[in-house]
């Protein structure tokens, strides 16, 4: 459907995958409906689509690289409450989100994965993290303030690059 006149999809119960590029470039698609039983969603599957709001299946294990990279349209995401992994890029350039709060069964964010998210001022961490990758949050210009979850080990370079209004860190545990 890349590059496609749609303006809303309804996937249906039994698909389990949305692979690569499904609906990529798609400017028109503004609604997006998914079935319980989604476990992934692959690399650049919604990249630059016109929704502003997007809801994830309670199944949904996996965000692809680049799966919604540069929507800028995309103000609110509810997350799946079983999301284990955020891949690369996966929301770079979503310039609309103001607030994200990620699921505690979330164990690993890609690089990039909201680089350059502008409006994001609200952000909460899951507690099981043990990395930040590099240039995660990297271009989130007003975020404000974090609280940084107590399993985290590690912060990749850049990952909070050009966040100037960060005036606020919280670092506890084992960092």
């Amino acid at each position: 459907f890349q590059e496609g006149g749609l303006v809303s999809v309804t996937v249906p119960a039994g698909i389990e995958k949305i692979g690569g590029g499904a609906f990529y470039l798609c400017k028109t698609l503004t609604a997006v409906t998914l079935c319980e039983g989604l476990t992934q969603i692959g690399a650049n599957a919604f990249s630059r689509c016109a929704f502003s709001s997007f809801s994830m299946p309670d199944t949904l294990l996996t965000v692809g690289t680049g799966a919604f990279q540069q929507c800028t349209k995309l103000r609110k995401i509810n997350f799946s409450q079983t999301l284990e992994s955020i891949g690369n890029s996966a929301f770079q350039g979503c310039t609309t989100i103001t607030a994200i709060a990620l699921p505690d069964s979330l164990t690993q964010i890609g690089q990039n994965a909201f680089y350059g998210c502008l409006r994001l001022s609200s952000l909460t961490l899951p507690s099981a993290l043990a990395k930040i990758s590099a240039n995660t949050f990297a271009g989130c210009s007003s975020l404000s303030a974090l609280i940084l979850p107590n399993d985290l080990k590690e912060i990749g370079a850049g990952a909070f690059s050009g966040c100037a209004k960060l005036s606020s860190l919280d670092i506890n545990g084992k960092l």
